[in-house]
């Protein structure tokens, strides 16, 4: 919206801010929104899960909220670095 973090946490907002501000908030609560919560999904099935979502409602955009959570292997196992295992979930997704 290109409103200053700052006036925003304050609510300290110009009439057309808040106008913009509606806007797009409206433009957000009419957004197809899918929430996937499955635990503890590897980087195969988690691909596999985008590419059906993909099919079926022709997403846009992938959120990943804490990639840390993910397992880079089919098995669970990370069996090396944790910190070279999370780069490789990166490169792979």
């Amino acid at each position: 919206t290109e409103i200053e973090q700052e006036k925003l946490k304050k609510g300290n907002l110009a009439d057309h801010e808040w106008q913009q501000l509606h806007s797009r908030i409206g433009r957000l609560t009419d957004a197809p929104i899918i929430i996937d919560d499955t635990p503890a999904l590897n980087v195969f099935e988690f691909r596999a899960k985008c590419r059906r979502l993909k099919a079926q409602y022709d997403i846009q955009m992938v959120i990943v909220d804490y990639l840390q959570l993910m397992h880079g292997k089919a098995d669970g196992k990370g069996g090396g670095n944790r910190e070279q295992e999370i780069g490789s979930i990166s490169r792979a997704l």
